[in-house]
């Protein structure tokens, strides 16, 4: 039993460490974000001073959570898009489409923060000229399926690779053998599936 114990409070420590490698990464993104607008555009720089700002406070207020709501999850990741549609203004479009049985449900924290990151950073244009965001999310037999798509280009190996291992981890350790992870180029969209079976294993 403590042998079983100490090998739960070291997988929780792991994804505390991982969820710990994703804030950094947000703010450093949104920093540079928030220097290229401030010379021309001071007050939309405000704004998006004030939704990091607003990012942070989230962040504090769930410090040492590994689980949370997916409702809150949700709302967590909005605010790097949030921060993007400033920037882009009405060149940046994004869906959310969540289904009301997901809302209660637990997750990971962070889980799906690197991936709207990447999906931005790395998605392309589609021919309107305008970035296309989408994240839906389905009850699937007691589970959660989740799908975030972009238009884009799928390359194994390059650098967009940070946010799938980011994702990857984090969804072992809550989910031993209990989930599934599918990238599917679809052109010219890239889609990630991910299905986390039944709950988390703690939390």
């Amino acid at each position: 039993m403590r042998r079983s114990e100490a090998e739960a409070a070291a997988l929780r420590a792991e994804l505390r460490f991982q969820q710990g490698q994703l804030d950094p990464h947000f703010l450093f993104n949104s920093l540079n974000t928030i220097a290229t607008e401030i010379p021309d555009r001071p007050e939309v720089a405000l704004e998006m001073t004030r939704a990091v700002s607003s990012y942070l406070r989230a962040g504090l207020d769930w410090a040492g959570e590994d689980i949370c709501a997916f409702c809150t999850e949700m709302e967590n990741v909005t605010d790097y898009p949030r921060i993007q549609q400033m920037r882009f203004e009405d060149r940046l479009h994004r869906r959310i489409d969540m289904e009301a049985q997901t809302l209660d449900m637990r997750v990971p924290r962070l889980i799906l923060q690197s991936l709207a990151e990447n999906a931005i950073k790395h998605g392309h244009k589609d021919r309107s000229g305008c970035y296309d965001l989408r994240i839906t999310a389905r009850q699937r037999d007691g589970g959660l399926s989740l799908a975030v798509v972009n238009a884009g280009r799928y390359a194994p190996g390059e650098r967009s690779g940070t946010g799938l291992k980011n994702l990857r981890r984090p969804s072992a350790i809550a989910y031993p053998g209990r989930h599934r992870i599918r990238i599917v180029q679809d052109r010219p969209e890239v889609a990630v599936h991910l299905l986390l079976e039944a709950e988390p294993c703690y939390g």
